[in-house]
């Protein structure tokens, strides 16, 4: 249990660096594309459960993703949103990635 609470708070950590970097980054939309690259990621990892639930036999349970799809919620909003508030506060106006 701590190995997968550890996991899930550096993954929090990492997604909210991530989320904070593309919208200082990203000047139009920024909320619109944190949603595209979380909905991306989700399709991504859920995909990747029932595949090794079809071929490897690994039970694929979907409520151990409500919890870091909660975390990931926090993270977009939280993390765009402080990364928005940087770029204001630096004044930096980049046309995008």
């Amino acid at each position: 249990m701590p190995f997968i609470v550890t996991l899930e708070i550096l993954g929090f950590i990492l997604l909210l660096l991530m989320y904070i970097y593309l919208a200082y980054k990203q000047v139009f939309k920024p909320y619109l594309h944190a949603i595209y690259i979380t909905a991306l990621y989700w399709c991504i990892s859920l995909g990747a459960g029932v595949l090794m639930d079809v071929f490897l036999g690994i039970i694929f349970v979907p409520l151990a993703f409500v919890f870091p799809v909660l975390l990931n919620v926090i993270a977009v909003l939280l993390g765009t949103l402080l990364g928005i508030q940087l770029r204001q506060k630096r004044g930096f106006r980049a046309n995008g990635i």
